[in-house]
């Protein structure tokens, strides 16, 4: 959170493997992570881009993260726990051919399916100088 109390806007350019220490993908802080700090407040200008995509072992990911500058945060309150209404995916390759991601898509679908029918997985299908090193 020491980035959040910042005078300026933060702007970095992070050249990396897309997979943060292999398990936290950047799909998912973009997802999960700068959600709730949107519940926070910080909302406006809040951004996290993946320009490039490296994958292990060499690496070459390119993700792009803007912060405003923010001076109070918004208190928050759960009161009571929901249910799950949709389902939300990222699917992604690096210098394969996009069936194999599509097939991915396929395969997640026919299993949850049986459980909620409102489920979009995005495909993100990287090649040439954007798929890293």
């Amino acid at each position: 959170m020491q980035h959040f109390y910042c005078s300026e806007h933060l702007f970095r350019i992070h050249q990396l493997v897309s997979l943060i220490f292999f398990i936290f993908k950047v799909d998912i802080i973009r997802a999960v992570s700068l959600q709730v700090m949107k519940k926070f407040g910080i909302d406006e200008g809040l951004e996290l881009t993946v320009s490039k995509r490296g994958s292990p072992p060499h690496g070459g990911g390119e993700v792009i993260f803007k912060c405003p500058v923010c001076r109070n945060l918004r208190p928050l309150q759960f009161v009571k726990a929901g249910k799950v209404k949709r389902i939300r995916g990222v699917v992604f390759s690096t210098r394969v051919s996009p069936a194999f991601v599509n097939r991915l898509v396929e395969g997640a679908r026919s299993i949850l399916n049986k459980f909620l029918t409102d489920i979009y997985i995005y495909t993100d299908h990287m090649k040439g100088p954007r798929s890293g090193k």
